[in-house]
């Protein structure tokens, strides 16, 4: 099983914090689907999601520890799908699409295609 951080590292959070969109949607990147970034902080991310919002159920948490794996995945191998977050055995990241979309934003990260969902870092 891997390591899983209760906490952003700094660097991580301030780049969220500097990149991510605050007024408007981060869309998936394969299917278009808006969340909203509520709160970037240390423990994680507060997203809302269209049926979020319909259902009144509010912000919904993304932990920390799936934004600090996929990053270090990222960072380390150059490359990272939102397959291998879904189907890693160690992994196993629910939220990977919008896992996905908010790396997507972040300086050195490019989106390799769309089907399946393929970043690339060249930080």
């Amino acid at each position: 099983m891997i390591n899983q951080p209760n906490r952003l590292n700094t660097e991580l959070l301030t780049l969220l914090r500097d990149y991510l969109p605050r007024t408007g949607p981060l869309h998936t990147l394969a299917n278009g689907k808006p969340n909203w970034v509520t709160a970037i902080e240390d423990d994680g991310l507060r997203v809302e999601t269209e049926k979020s919002r319909a259902t009144g159920m509010g912000p919904q948490h993304v932990p920390a520890w799936m934004l600090e794996v996929a990053w270090e995945r990222l960072t380390t191998q150059g490359t990272l799908t939102n397959r291998e977050l879904l189907a890693a055995d160690d992994l196993n990241i629910k939220r990977s699409s919008f896992v996905c979309a908010a790396l997507a934003c972040l300086p050195g990260v490019a989106v390799a295609s769309l089907r399946p969902i393929t970043l690339t870092y060249d930080g």
